[in-house]
């Protein structure tokens, strides 16, 4: 089940660098009302991920990152060969410099 049907997919971390990375890293932006509609408020999101604090906003958060990445593993083609991903949502405009 994918949630999300708008935004921007991008792929970052490792995948870009190494030849053989250990997953592949896939962002998935959406806009910060489609965000916070969903999980809560952003800036609560941010500080939780600081404290390690986690509550049910961070908690389904991270539910929905697991369930999303293992979807679009079942839908990659066999030609990247079978790498987990690593699946990640953020608002557009997230950088991670605020983490």
């Amino acid at each position: 089940m994918i949630k999300f049907t708008s935004g921007k997919i991008v792929i970052v971390g490792s995948t870009l660098t190494k030849k053989l990375p250990r997953d592949l890293d896939v962002v998935h932006f959406i806009s910060l009302p489609e965000f916070e509609e969903t999980f809560g408020n952003f800036a609560e999101f941010l500080k939780e991920g600081k404290t390690g604090n986690w509550t049910k906003l961070r908690l389904g958060w991270s539910d929905l990152c697991i369930e999303q990445g293992r979807e679009l593993e079942r839908r990659i083609n066999e030609g990247l060969r079978k790498h987990p991903i690593d699946y990640k949502i953020f608002p557009e405009g997230f950088n991670g410099d605020e983490t």
